[in-house]
């Protein structure tokens, strides 16, 4: 991505692309971020741990570095580094309405009239293969 918008500032085409004479390359005033994952990962950190506003969520991020910094697929990164945070993940409410109460089974008239089976399943495979419990 670098090298084709060197060619359109060279060539007088920026088209919304600015450099700057130290070669760092802005799109409408935003820093373009490189590929690499490490300064993504950076920004992101600094973003979501900033003391004033702690573990804000993906759309305030995105508000606030939207403003300063652009790379490709930005939300993406922003909302899997949001649902990574544990943090987030525990102190976080949910915006959903209640389930409801709950209603118990019925009581049989008749031993053995219903019979019902609980399965536990997505566990480690066990080293015959198996990756379920039935209780």
């Amino acid at each position: 991505m670098l090298q084709a918008v060197c060619k359109r500032i060279e060539e007088g085409k920026p088209r919304e692309f600015s450099m700057e004479e130290d070669d760092t390359i802005f799109l409408r005033g935003c820093l373009c971020v490189p590929k690499k994952t490490v300064v993504k990962m950076e920004i992101l950190r600094e973003a979501h741990r900033n003391p004033y506003i702690v573990h804000p969520g993906k759309i305030r991020i995105n508000q606030d570095l939207k403003q300063s910094f652009w790379w490709m697929q930005t939300r993406v990164h922003i909302a899997k580094y949001v649902a990574s945070c544990g943090i987030c993940q525990k102190v976080k409410a949910e915006h959903q309405r209640l389930a409801g109460l709950l209603k118990p089974l019925e009581i049989p008239m008749w031993k053995w009239e219903n019979i019902t089976m609980d399965f536990v399943v997505g566990l480690p495979h066990f080293p015959r293969g198996e990756d379920a419990i039935e209780l």
